[in-house]
């Protein structure tokens, strides 16, 4: 979760990759987007491609139904 700068909206991503927009106080869902819509939803942070020890912690592990490479 995020909180925008001026305390009206918080953005949440959420454990199925679904990103949503809240609108503050009211707490009402202004905009969401499934994970398939997101830009580049399906790459891999390139730090983590570097760096061996992290590459071991994602190595043959799921992501939400597909082999991270």
């Amino acid at each position: 979760m995020s909180l925008s700068p001026d305390g009206s909206l918080l953005a949440v991503i959420h454990f199925s990759g679904r990103l949503s927009v809240w609108d503050l106080p009211s707490l009402r869902q202004t905009v969401s987007w499934d994970q398939q819509l997101q830009p580049g939803f399906e790459e891999i942070n390139p730090e983590w491609k570097t760096s061996l020890e992290k590459r071991k912690k994602i190595k043959g592990r799921m992501v939400f139904g597909t082999d991270c490479y």
